[in-house]
Order: C-alpha cells, then sequence, then structure tokens
C-alpha cells in the first residue's frame, strides 16, 4: 500500500508543477496582452495626434514652398469630390439640402449642422 500512496504523492507533486506552469504561463500571456492592448492605444492617440498635427500643418500651407502643392490639390480635390458625394447621397436618401452651404440636412432640423444656417 506505501508503494501506491508514494505513487499518489508523486503524482500529486507533479500535477501541483504541472499547474505552477500553467499559472506562469497565463500569467505570462496576460502581461504580453495588456502590453499589446497599451501599444495598440498608444498608436491610436499617435494616428490622432498625427492627424491633428497634419490639419493644422495644413491650414498654414500657404506659408510652405511649392513642393506641397501636388498633395495641396489632391487633398482639395478630395474633400470637393466628398461633398459632392455628400450631396448626391442626401438627394438620393431625399433629405433637404441646406440653403447656404448645399449639404444634406435631416428632416426636421432647425439649423444645419455644417454652417449652422438656419433651415426653413
Amino acid at each position: 500500500m506505501s508503494d501506491f500512496n508514494e505513487k499518489v504523492d508523486r503524482t500529486i507533486q507533479k500535477a501541483k508543477e504541472y499547474a505552477g506552469e500553467a499559472k506562469k504561463a497565463t500569467e505570462k500571456m496576460i502581461n504580453v496582452q495588456k502590453l499589446k492592448i497599451e501599444a495598440a492605444t498608444l498608436k491610436t492617440k499617435l494616428n490622432n495626434e498625427y492627424a491633428a498635427f497634419g490639419k493644422i500643418m495644413f491650414s498654414k500651407l500657404d506659408e510652405y514652398p511649392q513642393e506641397t502643392q501636388k498633395s495641396i490639390d489632391l487633398i482639395k480635390e478630395y474633400q470637393n469630390r466628398l461633398a459632392e458625394i455628400e450631396v448626391e447621397i442626401g438627394t438620393v436618401k431625399g433629405k433637404p439640402l441646406c440653403p447656404a452651404c448645399g449639404k444634406p440636412v435631416e428632416e426636421g432640423m432647425s439649423f444645419c449642422p455644417y454652417c449652422g444656417q438656419q433651415m426653413n
């Protein structure tokens, strides 16, 4: 019977060792995931700061050399086309258009959310 007890004790000891290793591996995985979440959050914050910085720089581009003119022209072209698309979407959906800026406005709105014009 003592041989059986020794085998049980060894099995319990091995199980404790495996449980300890599993705990360490789990803690490591959790720490890695926490770091990945923190990194993703920081990347999002960084991209938001890049975007904010880019908007500031774009607003001041008249002060910069003509080297950036192609990018400026493309950005303005894209902005104009996006505005046209918004109007087209609003028209297709039957939304009223703002008399001042021409953008689609939700039915029943008193003021245009884009330019503040009072709606009829």
